[in-house]
């Protein structure tokens, strides 16, 4: 017989919650990112082309051309960053010309580009953001979870399994559509937790300074959830978004028979595609 008990905000010190959930649409933000890119590269590159960094970058860039060249020389559709002896301008429209290219040949899948091209998205984007040009939306139903946390004292880790590669994600919550919302943080943890190894979710008590069994991971990874739990972190594991009141929904423990219940406004009633997905492959038989 399954049994059910609250578990009350004051209880862990320490909530762990994807930052992947507050925003309104990974996918979306990623698609966001790169038009924003294609729109102010040459801009970008006309301003800072004299930055060491820049620079630096290009080189590589470059090096990646005409490797790329090389390796699809039979296709004949591959172009090449020009090299230092010619114009500023005749470079730069290159980069424009080579960014577009590697951006339609991977169907604009950051996760598949080389740390070289993931650096120059980086760049582009945090000088937008930074001067205002660029606003990163957040579902505004977060703020409520947010508030609630801070008005029980609880830390929060934001961890960001997708959008770390490309940006800081201190930088994401500076910069949104509501508003500035670092002061909801007290912290964050810039590192994946989803390893091979529990030692990582050791790692994180020992950089909070606090007991494992104080801090509670929501998680959708089965996977995740049982290397957490071996480690002594308290974790939730979405079963499913099972009302039970109006304002309450059950949650499986990963590591137990017993259910868990949150809010609504920790989780949210509509999952995503993706998550209904993501589950639906952890219930297939290997």
């Amino acid at each position: 017989m399954k049994t059910t008990k609250l578990v009350f905000f004051s209880k862990p010190s320490v909530i762990i919650y994807r930052f992947l959930y507050v925003i309104k649409s990974k996918n979306q933000l990623v698609q966001e990112f790169i038009a924003f890119v294609k729109q102010n590269l040459y801009e970008f590159l006309q301003t800072y082309w004299n930055q060491s960094e820049l620079q630096d970058l290009i080189e590589i860039l470059r090096e990646e051309s005409i490797n790329d060249c090389s390796e699809r020389s039979d296709q004949n559709d591959c172009p090449v960053i020009f090299t230092n002896t010619q114009p500023d301008e005749a470079i730069q429209d290159s980069i424009v010309i080579y960014f577009l290219h590697k951006c339609c040949r991977t169907h604009y899948d950051i996760g598949h580009q080389t740390i070289a091209f993931k650096r120059l998205i980086h760049l582009v984007v945090i000088n937008g953001l930074i001067n205002r040009k660029f606003t990163i939306r957040i579902d505004p139903k977060h703020i409520d979870s947010f508030e609630r946390f801070r008005s029980s004292n609880i830390k929060q880790i934001v961890l960001s399994r997708c959008l770390r590669p490309i940006i800081e994600q201190e930088c994401l919550l500076n910069y949104t559509n509501q508003g500035d919302l670092t002061q909801y943080f007290d912290q964050f943890l810039y590192r994946n937790i989803t390893t091979k190894a529990k030692s990582t979710y050791s790692t994180i008590a020992e950089q909070l300074g606090c007991l494992p069994s104080s801090i509670l991971l929501i998680a959708f990874s089965k996977t995740e959830c049982k290397k957490a739990a071996r480690a002594g972190l308290m974790v939730a594991k979405i079963k499913e978004f099972k009302q039970i009141s109006p304002k309450y929904y059950t949650i499986k423990i990963a590591s137990s028979i017993e259910e868990i219940v949150f809010s609504q406004s920790i989780i949210q009633s509509n999952p995503s595609k993706q998550l209904k997905e993501e589950n639906r492959r952890e219930e297939e038989p290997k």
